[in-house]
């Protein structure tokens, strides 16, 4: 749960949240109309701030599926490019991260992973955000099919592995279970915005969950790992100097050990649909964490 409260009285009386929970509400929402009510107020303001927070948490599907990228857009557009960072940074950590979530490490660069059968997620050229339960990443979204080795599944059936390496919603991994089959772009994509859309903590920009990072390495100006399966890769102009990239590596290597010692019992998952079994305090079917006893 984020640490923004919706039962606020300033999110029940506002009349610009009021006339958005309106349009928003609408059986076909206009987008734009809502923009303008968001960019009514001064960009530079903490009522901006606060409106843009709330709004994500009215709908977080219709947010981050039709509003986010026109946002972000016109965002850049009014205040430029360094201006609207740090207007991102405070909407996540205001209105997105959990209660004892912070960020650990920030920087510009793109976000890349590799599932199991030839897909892969890019989102290129962002600010990236890493706590120790996740990867957060502004930017535009692509997936596409690559070519070469196919990566080997972990464990001995080949379908659940693609279920449990993917991090999707249950009807979409059921599905890909049932019929064993690869899956595909747009289910992709839709694994990694059910990170970003859920409605107990929606977040702005998209979320890779942090699940199990091992056989960390590094190549030019990136650096890489496996988690669950999945190979992600974080490449930034910033790892030039040796120093950044050791940073990120003794995070990514922390979070490993913390991981570990953590392993002490488990229960069935609070979070998801399905029932599954935690795994170091992580579901390992829908990778949340900090689960309530």
């Amino acid at each position: 749960m984020s640490k923004f409260d919706p039962n606020a009285t300033w999110w029940s009386t506002d009349p610009l949240v009021s006339s958005i929970r309106e349009e928003i509400n609408k059986k076909h929402p206009s987008a734009k109309k809502i923009l303008s009510h968001l960019f009514s107020l001064q960009v530079d303001g903490s009522e901006f701030i606060d409106l843009a927070g709330r709004t994500l948490h009215l709908k977080p599907k219709f947010f981050m599926e039709s509003l986010y990228t026109p946002f972000r857009n016109k965002l850049g557009t009014i205040c430029g490019y360094e201006k609207r960072k740090e207007i991102e940074k405070s909407i996540l950590e205001k209105f997105c991260l959990d209660k004892e979530e912070q960020i650990f490490f920030e920087f510009e660069g793109t976000v890349k992973k590799k599932v199991p059968n030839g897909y892969k997620i890019v989102v290129p050229s962002g600010t990236i955000f890493i706590t120790k339960q996740r990867i957060i990443t502004e930017g535009k979204f692509k997936t596409s099919s690559y070519k070469g080795e196919r990566m080997k599944p972990t464990g001995a059936d080949i379908a659940t592995n693609i279920a449990s390496s993917i991090p999707i919603t249950a009807p979409i991994a059921l599905a890909v279970v049932l019929s064993k089959k690869s899956p595909t772009p747009v289910n992709v994509k839709k694994a990694v915005l059910y990170y970003s859309i859920q409605e107990d903590s929606p977040c702005y920009g998209y979320v890779f969950p942090i699940t199990f990072p091992r056989n960390l390495g590094t190549k030019k100006n990136s650096v890489f790992y496996d988690d669950e399966g999945c190979i992600m890769e974080l490449s930034s102009p910033f790892f030039n100097e040796r120093e950044n990239v050791e940073l990120l590596i003794d995070m990514l290597e922390e979070i490993h050990k913390e991981l570990i010692s953590e392993q002490t019992h488990q229960e069935d998952c609070p979070k998801c649909s399905l029932s599954r079994k935690i795994k170091l305090s992580r579901c390992s079917w829908c990778g949340k964490i900090l689960h309530e006893e």
